[in-house]
């Protein structure tokens, strides 16, 4: 399973990319991904901090839509989409 940001506090966003290994519950960071918990851009080039997206998964890519939240916590509504190769582990 493929698990991609949301709430870690009332004003704070995670834009951190994780692989959940549902066998055993054991969960992998992303290739290269390092924790970031102040709302700030991501070391992978992911999508900006947010809660509440969408996704799916097509053709080997997951696709993240929309959500809210922001880098320092802006607030706004995204209305952007971006891709995650399983594959390369890249956005």
């Amino acid at each position: 399973m493929f698990i991609f940001g949301g709430h870690a506090a009332p004003t704070q966003r995670l834009n951190d990319a994780w692989w959940l290994k549902v066998s055993d519950y054991t969960f992998t960071r992303v290739l290269g991904d390092k924790a970031s918990l102040n709302n700030q851009e991501s070391s992978i080039g992911a999508p900006s901090p947010r809660a509440n997206s969408a996704a799916c998964y097509y053709n080997g890519k997951i696709y993240i839509y929309g959500g809210h939240g922001g880098i320092n916590y802006q607030r706004i509504a995204h209305n952007d989409i971006y891709s995650f190769d399983i594959e390369t582990e890249t956005w």
